[in-house]
């Protein structure tokens, strides 16, 4: 359906930041765009500061719901100090899920505003040319 969509937002230590962006659901006819930013040191430390403050390393207890059907869904992996979380909002204590997603919204917000703009473009062009 072109409701479907899939990002993933990736910080390395240097600053080097990376949005991948998928249009549709993934398949080997479904383009994948990357863009580059740079986040500055004092978003990467809120971001750090926002992730140890949240206790989700190391990960607390996943709930062993299933995967939601439809409609949205939120996961994080993350790496910080040498300690690795897989995190999934919705296997998560309903506490843990919104600390994870308040760190989802700092994570989107540091995506330059330009770089979500151009990938939208690009996917309504995609869904008008894929769907309509």
């Amino acid at each position: 359906p072109p409701h479907h969509y899939e990002y993933q937002i990736s910080i390395s230590a240097n600053g080097a930041g990376r949005l991948r962006f998928i249009p549709d659901y993934p398949s080997h006819d479904v383009p994948v765009w990357e863009e580059q930013f740079q986040v500055p040191l004092s978003r990467r430390v809120y971001l750090h500061t926002l992730l140890r403050e949240a206790n989700l390393l190391p990960p607390p207890p996943n709930r062993d719901d299933d995967s939601p059907v439809g409609g949205a869904s939120l996961h994080l992996s993350a790496t910080s100090q040498g300690e690795q979380a897989d995190l999934s909002a919705h296997r998560l204590p309903s506490e843990a899920a919104d600390r994870l997603r308040d760190i989802h919204k700092a994570l989107r917000d540091t995506v330059p505003q330009h770089v979500w703009n151009l990938c939208t473009q690009r996917r309504e062009a995609y869904i008008a040319a894929r769907y309509e």
